[in-house]
């Protein structure tokens, strides 16, 4: 089956997610992990990390949730920041962690020698990202060079983003794409990446809306559009969620919204709870929402549908947007990878269901041992 490669934004949430999804989903996925920019806020420490942070809690994250499998990691939003000395202390960090992280370059980045330092002693050895509106064959092939790799070494991933995935027959201008980087060099593995969701949140308060999973048919009808053997080719997307890495913030920012992404077949459903009342009331009606909406694939799916149907029945605490974000890409994961497993007649087991608790009323119970005693 196509190896996914979902593009995970390098947070608390999605990173833990990976960590969690089941063994057998997780031998499926090549996540390519994406620095934030470093302004922005690190959910563990509650502030922006300093460049030597970034280097140290990138190892340490990678150690934890990412130790032994292939990944990619994209620091393109914090090289500047870093410099070369930095970046280089980020990647000897990260790959000591996990032999088998790849670096992701960009087409100018492979005219920086200390690149060459970050090159894998097997395939991939490298990784390059271009947003397709920058496809170049000749430059890319020349940064190929210059750092001293070859393409049969190299995983090219073309990014999406803002594509028009809606309109009708933007499969044909994705198939070129695919058909021109092919026919320049033989690859170790091009990568789609994109995603139709919209940068502005769709569901109002206590409403829902579903989001039609463009990026997914555009991928397959350009699969089925190109002369490029689909082994070549692997499928990614950004979750549940836009492909925007850098979103403006208003100073002071805004209370995240109470709501839960939830993928099925054809689309993302965004179900969102009340702006008003208490965290918890909010994201069980969130929960309960999905449970009944007639979309949800069961307590077995993942461990995330697991957490929904106890957050819906009140049998479980509400947690924190971290949380939220941690469900809505667990789900989503383990959703692409059977849907993949799916096409080639590969599945996948379920997952254990863990007995229902009951929630006793414990000041009922000190009440009547004060009746009893007196």
């Amino acid at each position: 089956m196509l190896t996914y490669h979902p593009a995970l934004r390098f947070k608390q949430g999605e990173y833990t997610a990976i960590a969690k999804v089941a063994r057998d989903i997780q031998r499926q996925i090549q996540p390519r992990f994406i620095l934030p920019p470093p302004k922005e806020s690190d959910p563990e420490k509650g502030r922006s990390l300093t460049p030597d942070e970034i280097a140290y809690e990138t190892g340490q994250r990678i150690a934890k949730n990412w130790p032994f499998d292939i990944a990619f990691l994209d620091a393109q939003y914090v090289a500047s920041f870093l410099g070369d000395t930095g970046l280089k202390r980020l990647f000897r960090t990260a790959q000591g962690r996990n032999k088998k992280l790849v670096a992701v370059a960009t087409v100018d980045d492979l005219f920086n020698p200390i690149y060459m330092t970050f090159l894998r002693s097997s395939a991939p050895r490298i990784a390059v990202f271009i947003p397709y509106e920058q496809v170049d064959t000749s430059r890319l092939l020349a940064g190929i060079k210059a750092i001293g790799c070859s393409p049969q070494d190299c995983v090219v991933f073309i990014d999406f983003n803002k594509a028009p995935f809606e309109l009708e027959g933007v499969e044909v201008a994705v198939a070129a794409i695919f058909d021109e980087l092919a026919a320049a060099a033989q690859w170790h593995r091009l990568v789609f990446q994109g995603s139709a969701f919209p940068k502005t949140n769709p569901a109002k308060a206590k409403g829902a809306f579903s989001v039609p999973r463009h990026e997914w048919d555009v991928f397959h009808a350009a699969i089925k559009e190109c002369s490029v053997s689909p082994d070549l080719i692997s499928y990614g997307d950004y979750g549940p969620d836009s492909s925007e890495i850098k979103f403006s913030r208003k100073k002071g920012g805004r209370a995240p919204y109470r709501q839960i992404r939830y993928t099925v077949e054809r689309s993302n459903i965004v179900v969102r709870g009340d702006d008003a009342g208490t965290q918890a009331s909010a994201m069980e009606y969130v929960c309960r929402t999905i449970i009944k909406s007639g979309h949800y694939l069961g307590r077995g799916y993942s461990y995330a549908d697991e957490a929904i149907y106890q957050i819906g029945n009140g049998r479980r605490s509400a947690g924190t947007p971290t949380m939220w974000r941690e469900l809505n890409m667990a789900h989503h994961m383990t959703h692409i990878v059977r849907e993949l497993g799916a096409q080639v007649g590969e599945t996948f087991e379920r997952g254990l269901i863990s007995d229902d608790s009951v929630q006793y009323p414990l000041w009922a119970e000190v009440m009547e041992d004060a009746s009893e005693e007196s």
